[in-house]
């Protein structure tokens, strides 16, 4: 049995499976903060295994079930991945990688493709540390970020080494048009992770460009409301909130437009410039 403490306020999700599944299941979903100290749980998953077949449960009830046990793991972490992302109910919920330096939060919103896994890999290894990867957790009140630190999901374009990407979860994922094969990796294989929440200071909305070099871009606070609604996964707290944490989040945080064509392929010498220029904005 390992345990998942996340959410704000918090709550535990507790994960009982056979010992066989042990290291695929350390290896997958919040590896990060994932516990062996028994504690009062509110959510509860079981796999069991029995005639040649996995069982997934969620509180009792049969939710999978599957001979391939990654297809079983794929199952249980977009079903936890909900559960957590539910533990923050008043919380905004971007379409972004959270990163921290210096104890102040950074944002890089953009839609699937845009490069938060790539920036987020490359700004670790530069010293940063990784709240979320895939979804930026904002209280609307303090303007602080909340850790959400799920594994990154490694896809052919990340340069990984394929047979260090064999060792983790590895599993085909449909984007719709296509299947192709991403694997799970635990973050503290690139970095550090940030366990706490930070006060937020600079939003960077991603965007591709053709240009093998960056460029940052202020923005007003029209255009980054616009573009803040467009990748806000609960705008119903906007209508729920009042006026005054909107007005909040527009005149204390600056907002910006990264072009940005692959960080992997930029100069180390640029790399710690771009770095540079995020922190100070």
């Amino acid at each position: 049995m390992v345990y998942l403490t996340i959410g704000n306020p918090p709550k535990t999700i507790a994960l009982n499976f056979p010992d066989s599944m042990s290291k695929q299941i350390e290896n997958s979903i919040f590896s990060t903060i994932i516990s062996h100290e028994s504690a009062e749980s509110q959510i509860y998953y079981n796999i069991d295994h029995s005639n040649n077949k996995l069982y997934l449960q969620r509180n009792g009830r049969l939710t999978h079930q599957n001979k391939s046990s990654q297809k079983i793991i794929y199952a249980l972490e977009w079903q936890v991945l909900k559960d957590a992302l539910n533990n923050y109910k008043k919380d905004y919920k971007f379409h972004a990688a959270g990163l921290s330096y210096n104890n102040n939060g950074y944002l890089f919103i953009g839609d699937s493709g845009s490069g938060k896994t790539s920036i987020s890999m490359v700004l670790m290894k530069l010293g940063w540390k990784l709240l979320s990867d895939e979804f930026g957790i904002l209280n609307p009140g303090s303007l602080k970020l909340y850790p959400f630190p799920r594994n990154f999901i490694i896809k052919p374009h990340h340069p990984v080494d394929k047979d260090f990407k064999s060792r983790f979860v590895n599993v085909a994922y449909n984007t719709g048009a296509q299947k192709i094969p991403i694997a799970y990796i635990p973050l503290s294989v690139f970095g550090k992770v940030e366990n706490h929440p930070v006060k937020l200071k600079n939003v960077y909305f991603l965007k591709y460009s053709e240009s093998s070099t960056y460029c940052i871009t202020p923005l007003g606070q029209t255009a980054a409301f616009a573009n803040l609604l467009k990748q806000l996964y609960n705008p119903q707290l906007f209508k729920r909130n009042s006026l005054d944490h909107l007005l909040n989040l527009l005149n204390n945080i600056s907002f910006f437009q990264l072009l940005l064509h692959n960080p992997f392929t930029l100069e180390t010498s640029q790399k710690e410039s771009l770095s540079k220029q995020l922190i100070s904005g």
